[in-house]
Formats: C-alpha cells, structure tokens, sequence
C-alpha cells in the first residue's frame, strides 16, 4: 500500500471547498462550462428545466437490462472486525416492484446520506430512485434526469451535505451529484424534493502516483464514507475507486492518496465471501449501518 499527497479531487476537500469540480479546473485549466452557466439571467436561481424536474414527472418503461442470471449484492459491515465475512444476497430478492431495477446489468450506483435516496444507473441508460421504505419511483432514461449526459456512465459519486456545512455552516442543503464516463464527467446538485440541477462538465486527466488513474484507467466503482465523529479530521471523508487494474484508490479530507491492490485492502483481504475484482460492477454505502454494498454478478 503507498501513500502520497497530490493533486487530486482530495485537494479540493482539503481546501474547504465544495464543489469536486475545482479539481478537474486545476487539471484542465477550465471547464467545458462555467458554473455561472447553471444559472438563468443575472442573479438568477438555477434553471429548472428538464434536469431540474421531479423524477415522478412521467418516467420511461421499466424495461430490463439484459438477460442473464440475476446478479449478488455483496455487503460489509465496515466497522466489523478484521476478518469478518462479506454476505450475499441476490439482487431479485431486494429490489422488488414495478418500478424496480432489474437484477442485473447495473454500471453505478450511490445512496445519499441528507435525505434517504438509492440511485441505481443500468447498462440500458435507466435511472431508478429508491424513496423511504423502499418504493421505487417511476424509473426514467439517464438522458431525460440528466438532459446533459448523452450515454453510458461509469460511476456517481456524491459529496454529501453533512459534510460540506462542516466546511461551510451556511451550505445548501443539497447533495453534489458527480457521473463520470471516464475521461468526461458532469457536476449536479440533487435537491431533496429530486431535482437536479446541472453546474458544469468537463474532462479528466490521470492523477499523479499513486492517485488515480482518473483520464485513462477503466472505473468500476466508487463509493464514499464519512466519519465526522472522528478526531482525525482527515478522515471526516473519504472516497474511493476501483479501477480495472485491481486496485483500490482512495483519499482523504488532508488530500492524501492511497493505491491498494484490492486484494490487499482491509475491506478485502482475509474476508470470506469478498467479492473478485470480476464480480465488481457497481458499489454504494449506507453511511447508516456502515455498510459497503457491492453489485456484480
């Protein structure tokens, strides 16, 4: 396992900044579009336009997205002992309904931690939304909930509000929104009533060793955990990526990368029933139980 501070999306959260978005400026040089583009007039408020509307306005036919056996949910307790087992579970005995993702062909997911939201993107282009109790709104096309992606992604990423106001008391109670497609990714704020509202898109460039391989390396997953509790403010947040070529990427609130070969990682190594690097296709956490999901088959 190595370590090393370096630019990254990390330098952004160890500048008290908000937005993800800031680091792929300092990458790039600039954004394909400003953040002042979100807006509509001189000191408007965001455009609510397509992207901004409620996912319940219509949706798109609940189609499934592909056959196949239906696939696993892999889950860790993260606060478990070393050693503890992964469970597994079949994705057809959890998501269940009418309007519920198929159990399969899943390509990213996240749950929101401000307000109780499962977001689950298929290989189809499909945005499901699981609400509280497990109701799944009307599912609808990635490219009607996000009128600025025009196809496949592979990954979301969120920086949640609970910690952005520890950085900003007067933060917006919103969840920033990150869908990449490596290298292009697009910034949204989810709001708590399911609108969405664009900001900017852009591309990515690798981050220096060991960051992540963010311009050119296969994503397949990523997924975020808070502990805002902890005394080491560096690890009030952290994300991590897994790439395609076997290791787990992570960093921290004090901008430190860390590269893991993910057999190696403590979420991974001597734990029965972890899931192979083949079998990851999608993660989320539920920051309420603590608990690391992995969808695959």
């Amino acid at each position: 396992m190595t370590a090393h501070r370096a630019l990254g999306l990390s330098a952004v959260i160890a500048a008290c900044s908000l937005t993800p978005l800031d680091h792929y400026d300092s990458q790039n040089g600039s954004s394909d579009i400003d953040a002042g583009d979100a807006t509509s007039g001189e000191g408007a408020a965001p455009d609510v336009a397509q992207d901004a509307l409620p996912l319940d306005d219509g949706g798109a036919p609940d189609v499934d997205a592909g056959p196949g056996a239906p696939w696993t949910r892999y889950s860790l307790d993260t606060s478990s002992a070393a050693g503890a087992p992964w469970t597994v579970t079949p994705l057809e005995q959890l998501w269940t309904g009418p309007s519920a993702p198929p159990p399969r062909g899943v390509v990213a997911a996240v749950q929101l931690v401000d307000f109780s939201r499962l977001l689950v993107i298929t290989g189809d282009g499909t945005l499901y939304v699981q609400q509280d109790g497990g109701v799944w709104m009307s599912p609808m096309a990635i490219t009607a909930a996000f009128p600025q992606i025009t196809g496949p992604v592979d990954g979301i990423t969120h920086i949640p509000y609970a910690f952005a106001v520890t950085l900003q008391p007067d933060a917006a109670l919103v969840e920033s929104l990150l869908l990449q497609k490596v290298p292009q990714y697009w910034y949204y704020q989810y709001l708590p009533n399911d609108q969405r509202v664009f900001e900017r898109t852009g591309t990515t460039v690798d981050v220096p060793p060991p960051g992540a391989p963010e311009g050119t390396g296969k994503l397949l997953a990523n997924f975020e955990i808070l502990d805002l509790g902890n005394a080491d403010a560096a690890v009030h947040f952290r994300r991590f990526d897994v790439y395609g070529d076997g290791n787990v990427y992570s960093f921290d609130a004090a901008a430190t990368w860390t590269k893991t070969p993910l057999g190696a990682h403590p979420f991974w190594s001597g734990r029965a029933g972890a899931p192979a690097l083949g079998s990851i296709r999608a993660t989320y956490y539920d920051q309420g139980s603590t608990t690391l999901h992995v969808i695959g088959p």
